[in-house]
């Protein structure tokens, strides 16, 4: 990849260069076919069929050689390698679901051992995750592949182009909510850094500028370089108690979002057209190690360490988020839109499906239903918490 190609251009090559031989027909001469056939064990089998590009028999062996795996050694080299094989299979048909799901296989396998060798996985899933427009999930893979002994060099510029389409994504993003990404070609890989638009006549969206900053910067500070596999083990630990809820990083990732959530996103979402929309569900996955999946593990841990675990302080905890969110709904809950939401009538869709868009910003249910689901996380988390 050339280093001065244009994003547009970019992003388009990712996503056409390698798909030119799963568009041409594969004819294999009976010979070929018998002795592929003849080949065993099943994973060598696979491996002759994608040598000829013949995916759909490649994809029928390598499914043949994992089920062949004992679930018990699955930590098996071959495991890693068959996963990686079919789901660059899958990608080169197309079908990127399933590649991204082989692609995640894999990285359950074997992500968590430091000294394994995966640039070649590696290498597969940042291809099925730029496909898939995921830019964080490609660049987590790429800096692993870059950080191995023998970094390639092909990696290395694939890593600087997506970091050049990624940051021209953020810029959009960014500008929708009133935020500019800071130009600095030094930045740390993973911070994301915005700097205010100079804007001195509008002071509403000076406002929103500087609770955007304040909340990137605290999210940032907050993670510091803990690593997504570290904030699942937080989630999991249930040894905190109540005089430890100031400090427990999954209360105060909940905090954050939370305040993010009813004091910036939904206000701005409430005047938003519908071109002005901004994802809630894109901006928590896209949160340095985070996911909405890692946000319900917090909740958890929330409920289950310092509720459910502590009945006699439970109204100390609760206290603590009241006094920490700040929330203008405390004392007016019919006013509160989130409450509204989780109390609605649960076949308003049905009913009226134009009412059920309205109380979600106009967000689709047929279309966009990764966002009603986010929102309906958060207003449960909301209600949770203050009422």
């Amino acid at each position: 990849l050339d280093a001065g190609t244009s994003a547009n251009e970019t992003s388009f090559e990712f996503q056409t260069r390698d798909h030119e031989s799963a568009t041409m027909a594969v004819i294999l001469s009976e010979d070929d076919r018998v002795r592929i056939e003849q080949i065993t064990p099943a994973g060598s089998r696979a491996d002759a069929y994608f040598e000829h590009a013949c995916f759909e028999q490649a994809i029928a062996a390598y499914t043949t050689a994992l089920n062949a795996i004992d679930f018990d050694d699955e930590l098996h080299q071959n495991a890693y390698m068959f996963y990686c094989q079919r789901s660059e299979c899958y990608r080169r048909m197309g079908d990127l679901k399933r590649a991204k799901c082989d692609t995640q296989a894999w990285m359950r396998i074997v992500w968590h051992l430091p000294d394994f060798e995966c640039v070649k996985g590696c290498d597969i899933g940042s291809r099925v995750y730029i496909e898939l427009t995921e830019y964080e999930q490609a660049k987590k893979l790429l800096i692993r592949a870059l950080q191995m002994a023998n970094p390639q060099l092909e990696l290395q510029k694939r890593l600087r182009t997506l970091k050049t389409v990624q940051k021209q994504y953020l810029q959009a993003a960014a500008q929708a909510m009133d935020v500019a990404v800071a130009d600095d070609d030094d930045e740390d890989d993973d911070a994301v850094r915005i700097s205010p638009k100079e804007d001195e006549e509008d002071v509403v969206k000076a406002s929103k500028t500087a609770r955007a900053n304040t909340v990137l910067s605290e999210w940032v500070s907050l993670v510091a370089d803990k690593s997504a596999v570290q904030l699942e083990k937080e989630a999991k630990r249930l040894s905190c108690t109540g005089a430890d809820i100031q400090q427990c990083p999954c209360v105060q990732r909940v905090c954050l979002i939370l305040k993010f959530y009813s004091h910036t996103w939904c206000k701005t979402q409430e005047t938003a057209s519908i071109l002005d929309r901004i994802s809630i569900y894109n901006i928590v996955n896209y949160l340095k190690c985070y996911s909405l999946t890692q946000l319900l593990n917090d909740f958890l841990h929330v409920k289950e360490a310092h509720v459910d675990s502590l009945r006699a302080e439970r109204y100390e905890v609760f206290d603590y988020f009241v006094n920490t969110l700040h929330a203008e709904c405390e004392d007016h809950l019919d006013a509160c839109k989130c409450f509204l939401r989780m109390q609605r009538h649960p076949r308003t869709i049905d009913a009226d499906e134009d009412a059920f868009k309205r109380m979600y910003f106009n967000f689709s249910p047929r279309t966009e239903i990764r966002d009603i689901i986010a929102m309906q996380i958060l207003d449960s988390l909301h209600c949770f918490c203050l009422h």
